[in-house]
C-alpha cells in the first residue's frame, strides 16, 4: 500500500494534470492505471517497461529501487 501512495504522489507531482488517486484507493497486486494503449507501447519501446494495453500494471513488480525511473518514464511519455 505504501508504493501505492508513493506511486500516485510522485504522479501527482510530475503531471498535476493527471490524475492517478484512484491507484492508491486499489488493492491487489494488479491495478489499472489509466495509461492509453499509445502510452503502454511508448513505455515498452522507449523504457523496458511493461504493461498490457488495457493499462494494467503489476503493481507487485513495483519497489522503492525502480519507483522513480517508472514514474520519471510515465511522466515523460504522458507530457
Amino acid at each position: 500500500q505504501l508504493l501505492r501512495e508513493r506511486f500516485v504522489e510522485m504522479m501527482t507531482d510530475q503531471l498535476p494534470q493527471a490524475d492517478f488517486s484512484h491507484i492508491a484507493k486499489q488493492r491487489g497486486m494488479f491495478s489499472y492505471s489509466g495509461i492509453s494503449a499509445e502510452h503502454v507501447d511508448r513505455l515498452k519501446r522507449e523504457y523496458g517497461i511493461y504493461l498490457l494495453r488495457s493499462g494494467r500494471v503489476n503493481i507487485a513488480g513495483l519497489n522503492h529501487n525502480n519507483l522513480d525511473y517508472v514514474c520519471n518514464a510515465i511522466a515523460s511519455i504522458m507530457r
